[in-house]
């Protein structure tokens, strides 16, 4: 099962959230059985292999009425991220495109032309699709 999963992961280009953390992930488990004293990381976030990297932090909420067995997951991304999903280099869009079929978004166009400053040319975005 391990190989299906990181073939996949290699092909649709994403890795495990962990991988662009600048300090070690601190999750210890995700899924606690307390009774039966099963602990496990089994619970993951998978991010895109993108640069820039938008990863800032992974964490387990401990400190929350939880009716699971698996704990609650918090992934915290750069806003950044908004901004560069919204003016995407139109290579980027065509890979989604080919992965889960065209998306539909009222406030973004992509743009394809890369300015020197950031990679991203904001000019490009001339209207609302």
């Amino acid at each position: 099962m391990s190989d299906f999963i990181n073939n996949n992961l290699n092909i649709f280009d994403l890795s495990v959230c962990n991988n662009f953390l600048d300090k070690p992930c601190s999750v210890e488990y995700t899924f606690a059985a307390e009774k039966r004293g099963a602990y496990s990381t089994i619970d993951h976030f998978f991010v895109s292999n993108i640069v820039p990297n938008f990863v800032r932090s992974f964490n387990v909420l401990h400190d929350v009425e939880n009716v699971s067995d698996h704990l609650p997951l918090c992934l915290e991304l750069d806003s950044t991220i908004i901004d560069y999903c919204c003016h995407a280099p139109i290579t980027i869009k065509q890979s989604i495109d080919a992965v889960v079929g065209p998306v539909q978004s009222a406030n973004c166009v992509y743009a394809d032309t890369p300015s020197q400053s950031n990679g991203l040319d904001r000019n490009a975005v001339v209207s609302p699709r």
